[in-house]
């Protein structure tokens, strides 16, 4: 029979056999798992094997077994017995409970932010935040369990990587073990705190009661600090006016803008004015990760603009940002050679986090 043995235990299997022929009579018998390849044996001796199972462990484990007779000819079908070999539990972040409703938890990767549910990924504005996440888990099904009103669980585990920039990797700290908390169908909340600027990803995993882990934990990304923006950007040449000055924005890589240049001018002129103050937008939806969820009233970083020409040799360092609000001009050099310039404007705000290219 199929049954389910604990991850690190040893399972054996003994056998016997007879032909089925008059005067016919076994000379072997030959054995293999189902994961591998060939048979072993081929004895009259060869009539038990044992496996000891690691502690990850986490399978079906068939062993096959054929009989030899007399006349060389093998089982025509071989003798199967498997185990079940505790398979991973099983970790879900739900929906927040609503008030009446007694339907089971669905599967919905959401947190919440001051009492609204938003989807992971969503950006939350540059201060220390809360986020809730609900979660609930049970041993896998197939898993013997202790009796039919158990989950198979032990308990749950939960970390928070950080990383403090939008490219790098995050942070691995180790699993911290959870409060004690129920499996399916019940809700289970974990508050986080102390979000500041960077990307969170909120992690959580459930423990069966063999102590194996769910090898697919759930996974929550909280960002928070808005990136900083464009309100003004235009070109124009040294020897052009500056009410002659080129709009640049919507700045579309696709759409080249034209501008002309008087022979002789070798500058071009660029304007640029960028903020880091949000508003959040009438009538959005929460469940839109590019929403605006609440105020940010940030500044650029003392040096926050970086304007310069995708060609050139050394991409320049940041450069000061003018007080005040002011614009900051930057004048680049035109050659003869091109008559295309791919034009890259930089912002940093005051967290050197989330920069705005």
């Amino acid at each position: 029979p199929t049954d389910t043995v604990g991850a690190g235990a040893t399972v054996c299997w003994s056998w016997d056999g007879a032909d089925c022929d008059p005067d016919g009579f076994v000379t072997g018998y030959e054995y293999k798992l189902g994961s591998q390849p060939r048979y072993q044996g081929g004895t009259l001796a060869d009539t038990s094997y044992c496996i000891t199972l690691s502690l990850a462990a986490s399978r079906v484990q068939l062993l096959q077994v054929r009989a030899i007779d007399d006349g060389g000819l093998r089982s025509a079908i071989d003798y199967n017995q498997s185990v079940v070999v505790n398979f991973d539990p099983i970790t879900t972040v739900v929906d927040p409970p609503v008030e009446g409703d007694t339907s089971d938890p669905q599967r919905h990767l959401v947190f919440q932010f001051n009492g609204l549910t938003y989807p992971s990924g969503t950006i939350l504005p540059d201060r220390q935040s809360a986020v809730v996440v609900y979660f609930t888990g049970l041993d896998d099904p197939r898993d013997l369990q202790p009796s039919c009103l158990s989950t198979g669980l032990s308990r749950f585990q939960t970390r928070r990587g950080v990383r403090d920039n939008s490219v790098g990797n995050y942070s691995t700290p180790a699993w911290e073990d959870m409060e004690p908390r129920d499996g399916f169908p019940i809700r289970n909340q974990q508050q986080y705190t102390g979000l500041v600027s960077g990307d969170h990803l909120i992690q959580i995993r459930a423990i069966d009661v063999s102590q194996i882990v769910d090898s697919k934990p759930e996974s929550i990304l909280v960002r928070v600090n808005y990136p900083p923006y464009l309100l003004q950007l235009t070109a124009r040449a040294s020897s052009t006016p500056e009410d002659g000055a080129v709009n640049l924005l919507p700045f579309d890589p696709d759409e080249p803008v034209v501008i002309n240049v008087p022979a002789g001018d070798t500058i071009l002129v660029v304007t640029a004015l960028g903020s880091d103050i949000h508003m959040p937008p009438p009538n959005t939806s929460p469940f839109d990760p590019s929403t605006v969820i609440g105020e940010e009233t940030g500044s650029l970083a003392p040096n926050g603009y970086r304007v310069f020409f995708q060609f050139s040799l050394f991409e320049p360092s940041y450069e000061m940002t003018p007080a005040d609000g002011a614009p900051f001009v930057e004048r680049l050099t035109l050659t003869e050679s091109t008559n295309s310039y791919p034009l890259i404007v930089d912002l940093l705000d005051r967290t050197f986090f989330n920069p705005n290219t």
